[in-house]
Protein backbone atom coordinates (compact mmCIF):
# COMPACT_ATOMS: atom_id res chain seq x y z
CA UNK A 1 0.00 0.00 0.00
CA UNK A 2 1.12 3.53 -0.71
CA UNK A 3 0.63 6.37 1.78
CA UNK A 4 1.10 10.11 1.29
CA UNK A 5 2.87 12.16 3.98
CA UNK A 6 4.40 15.59 4.42
CA UNK A 7 8.16 16.13 4.76
CA UNK A 8 8.45 16.78 8.51
CA UNK A 9 10.40 14.47 10.80
CA UNK A 10 8.62 12.30 11.71
CA UNK A 11 6.18 12.75 8.87
CA UNK A 12 2.49 13.44 9.26
CA UNK A 13 0.19 11.47 6.99
CA UNK A 14 -2.64 12.76 4.85
CA UNK A 15 -6.15 11.48 5.46
CA UNK A 16 -8.66 11.23 2.59
CA UNK A 17 -10.16 14.60 3.65
CA UNK A 18 -6.69 16.17 3.05
CA UNK A 19 -6.05 16.80 6.75
CA UNK A 20 -2.69 15.89 8.26
CA UNK A 21 -2.37 13.54 11.19
CA UNK A 22 0.57 12.51 13.33
CA UNK A 23 0.44 8.76 13.97
CA UNK A 24 2.31 8.29 17.24
CA UNK A 25 1.81 4.50 17.20
CA UNK A 26 4.36 4.15 14.37
CA UNK A 27 7.83 3.34 15.64
CA UNK A 28 10.62 5.10 13.74
CA UNK A 29 14.26 3.98 13.80
CA UNK A 30 17.53 5.47 12.58
CA UNK A 31 19.65 2.32 12.89
CA UNK A 32 19.29 -1.45 12.81
CA UNK A 33 21.42 -4.12 14.49
CA UNK A 34 21.80 -7.86 13.91
CA UNK A 35 21.36 -10.49 16.63
CA UNK A 36 25.02 -10.05 17.64
CA UNK A 37 24.72 -6.30 18.20
CA UNK A 38 26.54 -5.35 15.00
CA UNK A 39 25.29 -2.23 13.25
CA UNK A 40 23.68 -3.20 9.95
CA UNK A 41 22.26 0.13 8.86
CA UNK A 42 22.23 3.76 10.00
CA UNK A 43 20.60 6.75 8.36
CA UNK A 44 17.40 8.71 7.89
CA UNK A 45 14.39 7.72 9.99
CA UNK A 46 12.51 4.73 8.64
CA UNK A 47 9.56 2.69 9.84
CA UNK A 48 10.58 -0.22 12.06
CA UNK A 49 7.65 -2.56 11.34
CA UNK A 50 5.65 -2.06 8.14
CA UNK A 51 2.76 -4.31 9.18
CA UNK A 52 2.36 -2.52 12.49
CA UNK A 53 2.54 0.85 10.70
CA UNK A 54 -0.15 -0.12 8.18
CA UNK A 55 -2.43 -1.16 11.03
CA UNK A 56 -1.72 2.10 12.92
CA UNK A 57 -2.38 4.19 9.80
CA UNK A 58 -5.70 2.47 9.09
CA UNK A 59 -6.71 2.77 12.75
CA UNK A 60 -5.98 6.52 12.50
CA UNK A 61 -8.12 6.91 9.38
CA UNK A 62 -5.25 7.34 6.90
CA UNK A 63 -6.12 6.05 3.46
CA UNK A 64 -3.75 3.72 1.63
CA UNK A 65 -3.52 3.50 -2.16
CA UNK A 66 -2.94 0.34 -4.20
CA UNK A 67 -0.50 1.98 -6.62
CA UNK A 68 1.92 4.87 -6.52
CA UNK A 69 0.00 6.42 -9.41
CA UNK A 70 -3.15 6.44 -7.25
CA UNK A 71 -1.20 8.06 -4.39
CA UNK A 72 0.21 10.66 -6.81
CA UNK A 73 -3.26 11.45 -8.13
CA UNK A 74 -4.42 12.13 -4.57
CA UNK A 75 -1.29 14.17 -3.78
CA UNK A 76 -1.94 16.42 -6.77
CA UNK A 77 -5.26 17.43 -5.18
CA UNK A 78 -3.32 18.82 -2.19
CA UNK A 79 -2.11 21.80 -4.18
CA UNK A 80 1.43 23.14 -4.50
CA UNK A 81 3.03 21.29 -1.58
CA UNK A 82 5.89 18.89 -1.09
CA UNK A 83 5.07 15.35 0.03
CA UNK A 84 6.60 11.90 0.38
CA UNK A 85 5.23 8.52 -0.61
CA UNK A 86 5.62 5.51 1.67
CA UNK A 87 5.33 2.03 0.15
CA UNK A 88 4.46 -0.34 2.99
CA UNK A 89 4.00 -4.06 2.39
Amino acid sequence: MWFVANTTTPPKFYKADKSLISVSAIEWITERYDEFGNLLWQGTETIKDNHQAIHALYESGVKGYKTKEDAKAFAKTLGPKTWNYFNLK
